[in-house]
């Protein structure tokens, strides 16, 4: 379930993703101008990773 709710929300919102992953890869000069979208960008990226390694952790288990 978990699986298809994060594929709609991939599809729907990858630009967004996409965006928040360039602005990742900028200056810290460019984070600096505007903190507020940057540590939103960093967020998502954050929560991005944190699922991937539990989705993982979650495939090598049901391997088991």
């Amino acid at each position: 379930m978990v699986n298809t709710w994060m594929a709609v929300f991939l599809r729907v919102h990858c630009d967004a993703v996409e965006a928040t992953r360039s602005q990742g890869d900028s200056s810290e000069d460019d984070m600096n101008i505007d903190s507020g979208i940057a540590s939103g960008a960093m967020t998502l990226q954050t929560a991005m990773v944190e699922w991937k390694a539990e989705q993982e952790r979650e495939g090598r288990r049901l391997a088991d």
